[in-house]
């Protein structure tokens, strides 16, 4: 049973870390980047100002409620 999990856990990280590492290309490379610094900015931009505690509020809102949709809590 231990060797048949290790086995999923293998497949598992060739299929969706190892392999999509080996095939990226120079453009996957500047996404990411411009993706960081983007988002890096906008995290520097609202961690201290109101605006920022709203928006967090917001986005811990959304994943409750995510949440609660996966998890199928009708109350």
């Amino acid at each position: 049973m231990l060797s048949e999990i290790w086995k999923n856990i293998c497949e598992f990280t060739m299929a969706y870390v190892v392999t999509p590492i080996l095939n990226m290309d120079w453009r996957d490379v500047v996404d990411i980047l411009l993706l960081a610094v983007i988002l890096f900015q906008m995290y520097r931009f609202t961690k201290n100002r109101r605006a920022g505690r709203v928006l967090l509020g917001l986005v811990a809102a959304a994943v409750c409620s995510v949440l609660i949709v996966a998890v199928r809590l009708p109350a």
